[in-house]
């Protein structure tokens, strides 16, 4: 087999984690390192080159560079796994060390779960964000089996596969569902000796739902994918395990009513004849850097809040904010949701016309639809 030329990640792995236990990973692969070798990049390069089913020593690769990544990644969340499972490890390890150490404990559930706290992080920073209120709902298994058997289902018809594997985690107060699923078949030709010969293989993919009910935003990992299957995903997780029905205008463009940018803007604030005071109680935004990160502000005035604090709130993608309104002459406040796609309703008539007439003379909403918007009491 030729040799292979491995990333940088690859002998940094080598080079970091435990010897011992860089030996017992290979030996339970079924490839025994001498007691007097010294466990090098240089020597594991030749050890892997020397494999004569090059599908293994591939996997192999994959799988130190998977446990690589965790390390690098998910560093904060391995300290709550390696207690939770009771692995002992040393104070001043590396954390390479200890994701592998995580990885060759008894209990496959360990590594697992590394696994999807990593994923999460990574595809937290891509994510297509839909507006889906549930005030409460069971994130059971049966709820879990209901929307697996939708998908593979669906996959089966769209996909010409049913064979996708789904789990669920309660992550950073969040309700995550990963699913790996097979892509259809593909065929490359492949290069044997000095023929050219047909390798049919089945591609896999794995795709992200995220649920943050304090928000009321579901989440979608972004990917090259067919609309319908977007929009089967959302349908099918809101049905299935939140127990509601969505409306299809959360996946139109012009949907896009509600422009929340004038919100974090004093004009906004500015009292009229009808609305004696406007407090902002919640925002959720996402703070655009190099890796996106999620924060929801709460305090009894939000906007004050962001001035003490000199929160970077002109660096953020706003998603959703609650409001809560004071007409003139009442006690009684309305409290209004609202999302940069979203829905609900003001029951009174009267309040309904007031609160849209000065949403739509503030800029928030972007055209005068009223039959097609409903403001959302929180």
């Amino acid at each position: 087999m030729p040799q292979v030329h491995r990333t940088h990640k690859f002998d940094k792995l080598i080079k970091v984690a435990d010897d011992e236990l860089l030996r017992e990973y290979f030996s339970r692969k079924g490839f025994v390192i001498p007691p007097d070798q010294p466990v090098t990049p240089e020597y594991i390069h030749e050890l892997m080159d020397k494999i004569a089913d090059e599908e293994t020593s591939l996997d192999l690769e994959e799988e130190l560079l998977c446990i690589n990544d965790i390390a690098d990644t998910s560093v904060d969340r391995l300290d709550e796994i390696i207690e939770e499972f009771n692995i002992e490890c040393d104070e001043d390890e590396s954390p390479e060390t200890t994701a592998l150490r995580i990885y060759l404990h008894d209990d496959n559930e360990a590594f697992e779960r590394a696994y999807d706290f990593y994923l999460c992080d990574v595809h937290s920073e891509r994510l297509n964000h839909y507006p889906v209120a549930c005030e409460s709902f069971e994130f059971s298994q049966d709820n879990i089996d209901q929307f697996q058997a939708k998908m593979q289902s669906f996959l089966k018809e769209t996909r010409n596969t049913d064979n996708c594997y789904i789990r669920h985690r309660m992550y950073q107060g969040k309700f995550y569902v990963l699913i790996a699923r097979g892509e259809p078949k593909k065929t490359l030709m492949e290069l044997d000796g000095k023929r050219l010969k047909p390798r049919v293989y089945r591609p896999a993919k794995e795709d992200v739902l995220v649920y943050n009910q304090e928000a009321s935003v579901l989440s979608l990992s972004s990917g090259r994918r067919k609309q319908v299957e977007t929009e089967t995903y959302i349908e099918t997780f809101a049905q299935n395990i939140l127990g509601v029905e969505i409306s299809e205008d959360i996946f139109s463009s012009s949907s896009r009513l509600i422009d929340l940018s004038p919100i974090i803007e004093d004009r906004f604030y500015q009292r009229t004849e009808d609305i004696a005071e406007i407090k902002l109680r919640q925002l959720f935004v996402i703070i655009q850097t190099e890796r996106d990160t999620e924060v929801i502000l709460k305090s009894d005035d939000v906007m004050k809040s962001i001035a003490e604090m000199s929160f970077p709130i002109n660096n953020c993608k706003l998603l959703s904010a609650k409001l809560d309104f004071y007409l003139e002459g009442r006690k009684r406040h309305i409290p209004v949701h609202l999302t940069s796609r979203g829905n609900t309703e003001i029951k009174q008539r009267r309040e309904k016309e007031i609160l849209e007439g000065f949403l739509r003379e503030r800029g928030v909403l972007k055209i005068n639809q009223a039959d097609k918007l409903h403001l959302a009491t929180a």
